[in-house]
């Protein structure tokens, strides 16, 4: 079985789920002020994940699936997961957010296999909290994939698709990885790299330049197809691909 796992935020959707939700609910201020602190890598992601999902207490238990139903879908998000399943891979999203709204959004593209964290709910109401103490971070993400690598495929059968630094241990664990629309600055910073190979770069960042294969700086998700599903019938009219490998 071929396994392809996505992020979900900047990747499936380019919009940050938990801002959408934060929009829905009134709260999208409050949360802004959270994010700045991983934005400037001043606290930790599992900070700012229990923080932020405090912002929703008493906000009815609806309303998360309501945010996974209109998240806005990335351009050719449908047809592309559609055509992998045709190809025989089993799609699979993995996010560090909330699971009740990846779920829900996942039901639109046809994926059955979701993980995230879950929202605590009591009496129908968000509390706040996570049912778990355990959160999928970063480093965990990883984990994660190489477990279910281990029970369905292979790492040389499996392939992951992210848009940033934080998809790493992810793309650590597949046998094929695609850094899929990243931002321009990232984007520059791995092109330095390859032009001026250590200078000036932490080791951390030359080892994540290791583990990306493709870069697709456009956001159309049916770019992926080619290098997926490596056939000149699929998508024809999409070869032209704007591409860096890394060899």
């Amino acid at each position: 079985m071929k396994l392809a796992f996505f992020d979900m935020d900047g990747v499936l959707t380019p919009t940050a789920h938990a801002l959408h939700f934060a929009e829905m609910v009134g709260r999208e201020p409050q949360l802004k002020k959270v994010f700045t602190g991983t934005t400037n890598r001043k606290i930790g992601l599992e900070w700012v994940i229990r923080k932020g999902a405090s912002l929703f207490c008493d906000m009815p238990e609806s309303t998360l699936r309501e945010a996974g139903e209109t998240l806005p879908l990335v351009k050719g998000a449908e047809k592309t997961i559609e055509a992998l399943k045709e190809a025989e891979y089993q799609p699979i999203i993995i996010t560090n957010g909330v699971l009740q709204i990846a779920s829900a959004f996942a039901e639109r593209l046809g994926i059955t296999e979701c993980y995230g964290n879950v929202l605590e709910i009591r009496e129908g109401k968000i509390t706040g909290a996570f049912v778990s103490e355990t959160l999928i971070t970063l480093q965990s993400k990883g984990d994660l994939v190489r477990k279910i690598v281990a029970q369905k495929s292979s790492r040389k059968e499996s392939v992951a698709v992210g848009n940033d630094e934080n998809d790493w241990a992810m793309f650590q664990e597949v046998g094929f990885s695609i850094l899929f629309n990243p931002s321009s600055n990232l984007t520059q910073r791995l092109k330095q790299c390859l032009e001026e190979a250590e200078k000036g770069f932490k080791k951390e960042f030359i080892e994540f330049c290791k583990s990306v294969d493709v870069i697709i700086e456009r956001p159309d998700f049916e770019l992926l197809l080619p290098f997926l599903i490596p056939e000149p019938t699929v998508f024809p009219d999409k070869v032209r691909i704007e591409k860096t490998r890394f060899v």
